[in-house]
């Protein structure tokens, strides 16, 4: 936590305590910031409310401790004193939960001890049968339409979309979410085409919007959590961030980026911020949305794995930039 951001931490932690009073990791942050200023008393005091909500709360039981020895002297600038532990590096955790709150995705992100790496695990469709069905009419609508496509003007600018279109769905053949994030886009992209002129709204545009339509609504209604997400997606506000703030989302994310298990998301990640590097302004596709949302949900839930497990992780991120920074920059309308 640096220096001068104690107040605002405090300020910040007690208005999540007026909220969620019961929430007793609140009560433990606000501890260890309010002992960072040097209000000692009032660092106890918290930390005594995280323990009788949480009788058992190792980290609060410790602080507790730690904030008496200072209390009494007995461990004042004793090297052997130990470090008070924090639930995460960032002073702002509260908002770093709010982030993974406001933004779930349909896959699981946990650490593998074994490996000491971040493992992201996509949720599968309910019905593996159904699931081989959307993925089938995709791809056979594809190979339909290529030849009709390449042969006509009229349509001829849908073969950029189609084309990325095949390769994501060879590329994420196991992940609902993303196979239905794609087929949203492409759907986003005909669409927008047509309204520009650049296709004509004929029977070979409608039936490639049906296909992509109905598959979106099967994943939808067949794959636990992506509903959630495009709810709680469609909520959110966007912005265009400046160089600067592109900058230091670039670093942030590749501070993250080595420590996932699989090539494919760390290429993921690459790619959305990517996106991000090129979105200077004008339409905000659903692309450009769909990265900053998966941005903002993995980031938001791969950094206090990170901090948490990795050694030198934080200090890594924080001489970057600032985590709660990223939260705001990627959340804010």
């Amino acid at each position: 936590m640096a220096k001068g951001d104690f107040e605002g931490a405090i300020a910040d932690y007690s208005e999540a305590i007026r909220l969620q009073p019961e929430h007793s990791e609140l009560w433990n942050s606000r501890g260890l910031a309010k002992l960072a200023k040097g209000d000692i008393a009032g660092a106890i005091a918290d930390f005594d409310e995280a323990i009788r909500l949480q009788p058992e709360y190792g980290k609060a039981i410790r602080n507790r401790e730690i904030a008496l020895a200072q209390l009494q002297g007995a461990a004042k600038k004793e090297p052997s004193t130990p470090a008070a532990i924090p639930d995460s590096q960032d002073p702002s955790l509260e908002r770093i939960r709010a982030a993974q709150e406001a933004t779930p995705l349909a896959e699981r992100v946990e650490w593998v001890s074994e490996t000491e790496k971040i493992r992201v695990t996509p949720t599968s469709m309910e019905s593996a049968r159904l699931w081989d069905d959307v993925v089938g009419k995709l791809r056979d609508e594809i190979v339909d339409l290529k030849p009709l496509i390449a042969g006509s003007n009229q349509y001829r600018a849908l073969e950029s979309p189609i084309e990325r279109l095949e390769s994501r769905l060879e590329r994420y053949s196991d992940s609902p979410q993303r196979v239905h994030d794609e087929a949203e886009t492409a759907l986003d992209a005909v669409e927008w085409l047509v309204r520009e002129g650049e296709v004509a709204e004929g029977i070979e545009t409608r039936r490639l919007k049906k296909t992509l339509t109905d598959s979106i609504l099967d994943i939808r209604g067949n794959t636990p959590g992506v509903l959630d997400v495009v709810e709680k997606r469609t909520a959110q506000k966007f912005s265009a961030i400046s160089d600067d703030e592109r900058e230091q989302l670039s670093s942030a994310n590749e501070a993250v980026v080595p420590h996932i298990e699989d090539e494919r998301t760390q290429e993921d990640m690459r790619q959305d911020a990517e996106v991000l590097a090129g979105q200077l302004g004008g339409r905000v596709s659903l692309e450009h949305k769909s990265a900053i949302y998966r941005l903002l949900s993995r980031l938001s839930r791969m950094i206090p794995l990170l901090t948490e497990n990795a050694p030198g992780f934080a200090k890594k991120v924080a001489e970057g930039v600032f985590i709660a920074k990223i939260i705001e920059m990627l959340s804010r309308g």
